[in-house]
């Protein structure tokens, strides 16, 4: 347990320093996600815990990168947003200002980052987009007196959406104002949109205001327990899946390091057999004359008890058979020399 504390806590001052030298890495990290894997590695099965401790250092040490690559992206599709808007101002100023919160698309824009573990980031992009085709499709308006029915409708949903968000508070935040505020305003475009999303907006107000039995609510309760158990099995199984597709790379790239280090050797070996001289046996004449030349005797004892002919230049450093590289030592002189060369 000692063990498994050392590592979580290194982990846990590892993400404390990040938050402290450079929280804008942690826009999009799940800090909440990551400590609670930190929290089960301590009393966790040790496959799951590796599997944990793996999840974290992955989120961890890939964060910067993940990170920006995210920010460009959604970065280059807001500059798109903004210029549209801009070319619609600039063209229907009057249909802008009947139709446009301007300030808030502004702002839903202008939200930081979330990051790749929140999707908010793409439903505010998507409620931008879909105010600005409503407005987009009503470039050349022909019946007017069409378009300020569906208005009037559209009114009457805010109006009544504005009351049961002061009414039911409560009710009112499991539920996402964005989203419906933009199907009201796709509802501008046709007489058939004006229809479908205000009735899909009344659909959800009517049950909004009609509070749930008690065996509804068990009914909610229960299915709300089960997709978290749900969704924690899954980020589980994942991780482990994670885990083990990561000892398989690591086993696949230790047995390709193997095989490499096995080719380099037969390769080396295979260039010394091939670089490395034949000896031949010196002959007879070269032998007689080095005998006649050093009078019989070890040229660096003068012993004359079991004598060798030895190349000064050793045969394996590229020595000669000549006269020039050969003389007499006796077996002592010649063990003591080795493969070395004198003089």
């Amino acid at each position: 347990m000692t063990d498994r504390q050392t590592e979580v806590d290194k982990r846990r001052t590892q993400i404390a320093k990040l938050k402290r030298d450079q929280p804008h890495l942690l826009a999009g990290f799940d800090e909440d996600y990551i400590l609670g894997l930190l929290d089960e590695a301590l009393s966790t099965s040790d496959l799951l815990y590796k599997a944990n401790l793996f999840t974290v250092d992955k989120a961890v040490n890939g964060l910067e990168p993940a990170y920006y690559e995210a920010l460009r992206k959604y970065q280059t599709k807001v500059n798109e947003l903004k210029v549209r808007m801009a070319k619609l101002k600039h063209d229907l100023p009057q249909l802008w200002e009947m139709k446009v919160n301007e300030d808030r698309m502004v702002a839903l824009l202008d939200l930081p980052f979330p990051g790749t573990m929140q999707g908010n980031h793409t439903r505010n992009l998507a409620t931008v987009r879909g105010v600005l085709d409503g407005l987009e499709a009503l470039r050349d308006p022909t019946d007017y007196e069409a378009l300020s029915k569906r208005q009037a409708e559209v009114d009457k949903r805010k109006a009544r959406m504005a009351q049961v968000k002061r009414d039911l508070p409560q009710i009112w935040a499991n539920y996402n104002e964005d989203y419906m505020l933009s199907l009201l305003g796709r509802a501008l475009v046709s007489d058939f949109d004006c229809e479908t999303f205000v009735g899909a907006i009344d659909m959800v107000l009517d049950r909004m205001e009609t509070p749930p039995t008690e065996e509804e609510m068990r009914g909610i309760r229960a299915r709300l327990k089960k997709h978290d158990e749900e969704r924690k099995e899954r980020r589980t199984i994942q991780r482990l899946r994670d885990y083990e597709a990561h000892q398989a790379h690591e086993a696949q790239q230790r047995a390709i390091e193997a095989h490499r280090r096995e080719y380099r050797a037969q390769i080396r070996a295979k260039l010394r057999a091939e670089t490395k001289r034949k000896r031949h046996a010196i002959r007879k004449v070269i032998r007689q004359e080095v005998w006649s030349r050093d009078g019989g005797r070890c040229v660096e004892c003068g012993s004359d008890q079991d004598l060798h002919i030895d190349h000064i230049i050793p045969h394996s450093k590229g020595g000669s058979d000549t006269l020039e590289n050969l003389q007499i030592l006796c077996a002592k002189c010649n063990l003591s020399k080795g493969n070395r060369r004198i003089g």
